[in-house]
C-alpha cells in the first residue's frame, strides 16, 4: 500500500475517535420500576466467555484486520449453577461440560474433565459443603460425583431403563436426586448410597407428580419438588409425608403455567417460568411477593429461562455494576439461566436506601392448607326466616 494510504486511513481513524462522543453511563435495570422501591437489581449478562475474558485486540486492528470471531467461546445452553472458591460454575447441556467464570481474575474457560468424569447433558448440580460436586446428567441416566478437584469419584445410577436425572441436591446426610424419566424424587443415605425415599409415584391426587423437573430444600428439610406439566410445586417434609401444593394453572401472581428451575432462599422460593420469562418469590406458603423478568429485548428480561441459584456470595464481585445504583444495598446475588437471548443474567436483592420497607413476616415452615369448606345444602326459593 502506498504510505499516503497509510497515513490518510490514520488520519481518518484518529478523527472518527476524536469525533466520537463519550458513551451514556448506563442506568439502573430494576424491578420492580419506579416510583415503587426497588428491590431486585440487574446486574450483567454472560453469553460467551468474552463477556467475562475479553479479547486482547486492539481497536485499531480489528478496524484495519477484521475483528476475528472463531474464538468467542460461545455458551450454547447453559443450565445448573453454582458457587464455590469465588467463582460462579454453570453446566451446559449442549457442549457437555461446566463453565468456570472468575469474575475476579476476568477468566472464563472449562473445567477440565478427563475419563469418567466426563459429562453428556449436566442438567443439575450441587455443591456439598465439603466441596464435593454431584452432577445429574441426563443423557448419562446418572449423577456423576467429583471431587474437589472435578476428579471423578463415582457415578450413581441408573436406577431403572427410563431413568432420567434433571437435578439434585444434597442436605445434611441425604441427597435428592429428581428422576424425570421416572416421574419421581429419589432420596438416598449420603454415605451408604442406599434408598431412602421415593416421593411422588404413588397414585394419588395428591402426590402424584408427571413432570419433575427441579427440587429444593429449606432449612428445615422440607422438600420442594417442581413438576413442570401439572403446574405446581409438591412439598413433603423430612419423613417423606406429603405437606402440600404451591401455586396452580393460570397467569395470576402466585399461579404457574410452565414452571422450571426452583431455588430456596432465607425463607423465599424463587421459581421460574418458562411461560411468562420470569422468577417470582413466594413465601413458603406460596403467597407471591414479588416477579421480576419478562420476555423483551432489554437488559434484564429472560428468554424460556432455565435454572436459578441464589445466595448471599459473590457480592463482591459486582462492584462495578453496583456503581449504576449507588443507593442500592444488595443482600443476595440471583443467577438465572435462558435458553435463548442473554444466556446467563445476573441480579441483586435488595433494598434502596431512599425507601422505607415493609416486609410482610415470613413462615418458618409451609403449612398444610386449610380444609375446603363443606358444601352447604342449596335452598329453595324464598327460604330462609319467616317474614315476622
Amino acid at each position: 500500500m502506498n504510505p499516503r494510504n497509510h497515513a490518510g486511513l490514520l488520519l481518518f481513524l484518529l478523527a472518527a475517535c476524536a469525533a466520537t462522543e463519550p458513551a451514556a453511563a448506563p442506568e439502573a435495570v430494576l424491578f420492580p420500576p419506579p416510583p415503587d422501591p426497588p428491590r431486585i437489581l440487574f446486574l450483567r449478562s454472560v453469553s460467551s466467555g468474552e463477556d467475562v475474558q475479553p479479547k486482547e485486540t486492539s481497536w485499531l486492528a480489528e478496524v484495519v484486520v477484521g475483528a476475528d470471531t472463531e474464538d468467542q467461546k460461545p455458551m450454547p445452553k447453559p443450565c445448573a449453577i453454582g458457587f464455590r472458591d469465588g467463582c460462579f460454575y454453570v453446566t451446559d447441556t449442549q457442549v457437555g461440560c461446566i463453565y468456570r467464570l472468575d469474575f475476579a481474575s476476568k477468566k472464563a474457560d472449562q473445567v477440565e474433565l478427563k475419563g469418567r468424569a466426563q459429562l453428556n447433558s449436566p442438567t443439575g448440580m450441587c455443591f456439598a459443603p465439603d466441596g464435593t460436586l454431584y452432577v445429574a446428567d441426563r443423557a448419562r441416566k446418572q449423577v456423576v460425583v467429583l471431587d474437589q478437584k472435578f476428579q471423578w469419584v463415582k457415578e450413581l445410577g441408573p436406577w431403572e431403563p427410563k431413568s432420567a436425572p434433571t437435578d439434585v441436591a444434597v442436605w445434611q446426610d441425604r441427597l435428592y436426586v429428581v428422576d424425570t424419566g421416572a416421574a419421581c424424587v429419589r432420596v438416598f443415605d449420603l454415605q451408604t448410597e442406599k434408598e431412602l425415599l421415593v416421593l411422588g409415584n404413588k397414585e394419588t391426587e395428591d402426590e402424584f407428580m408427571r413432570g419433575p423437573v427441579s427440587l429444593a430444600l429449606d432449612g428445615n428439610g422440607y422438600l420442594y419438588a417442581v413438576d413442570t406439566i401439572y403446574q405446581r410445586i409438591c412439598v413433603w417434609d423430612r419423613d417423606g409425608n406429603f405437606v402440600r401444593h404451591i401455586g396452580k394453572a393460570g397467569d395470576a401472581p402466585g399461579h404457574l403455567a410452565r414452571p422450571k428451575g426452583l431455588a430456596i432462599d432465607d425463607r423465599k422460593l424463587w421459581i421460574l417460568d418458562s411461560a411468562f420469562d420470569n422468577c417470582q418469590i413466594l413465601d413458603l406458603d406460596g403467597n407471591a411477593l414479588i416477579y421480576f423478568g419478562g420476555l423483551g429485548e432489554t437488559p434484564g428480561c429472560m428468554s424460556q429461562p432455565r435454572k436459578v441459584w441464589v445466595g448471599a456470595a459473590g457480592i463482591d464481585l459486582f462492584e462495578e455494576q453496583f456503581a449504576v445504583a449507588p443507593d442500592f444495598v444488595p443482600e443476595r446475588i440471583i443467577v438465572v439461566t435462558n435458553t435463548w437471548g442473554p444466556k446467563i443474567n445476573f441480579y441483586a436483592l435488595g433494598k434502596s436506601k431512599k425507601f422505607r420497607y415493609e416486609d410482610p413476616p415470613l413462615p418458618e415452615r409451609p403449612s398444610k392448607p386449610a380444609p375446603p369448606a363443606p358444601e352447604q345444602p342449596a335452598q329453595a326459593p324464598g327460604a330462609g326466616n319467616p317474614a315476622k
